[in-house]
């Protein structure tokens, strides 16, 4: 179960962040070596990585798929969406050589905004 914004906030707001909390009943598998409490800079991270799992999910492509998209956002002729998007689904693109056909535009899309969410697969 990840967290919104709302469940983060009034954690903070409980003035809770800095105790030892139990944040077990926040995720079914969460596991740490030590007693199972979690202190500040944990909490954070925590947090953190429970707001990204819930708002940026990564999004699985393989390496080639992947390779593509960085080297249109690093082109520095300005980098455009839309030219990675016809290069794709134009006759004769990507998606014609078998590559893309399990991403969607949302997915494109999202990868494009925030490229750490790419995670690559065999």
């Amino acid at each position: 179960m990840s967290m919104d914004f709302d469940e983060v906030r009034q954690i903070i707001l409980g003035n809770t962040l800095g105790e030892d909390m139990d944040m077990s009943r926040y995720h079914n598998d969460f596991i740490i070596e030590s007693d199972g409490l979690l202190t500040g800079r944990e909490q954070l991270l925590f947090l953190l990585g429970e707001l990204r799992d819930n708002y940026v999910p990564k999004v699985e492509m393989t390496e080639g798929e992947a390779d593509i998209i960085l080297g249109y956002l690093n082109d520095p002729e300005e980098p455009k969406f839309s030219q990675l998007l016809h290069s794709i689904n134009r006759m004769g693109g990507f998606r014609d050589e078998g590559m893309f056909l399990d991403l969607s535009e949302e997915n494109l899309m999202q990868v494009w905004l925030y490229p750490e969410s790419i995670k690559v697969v065999d």
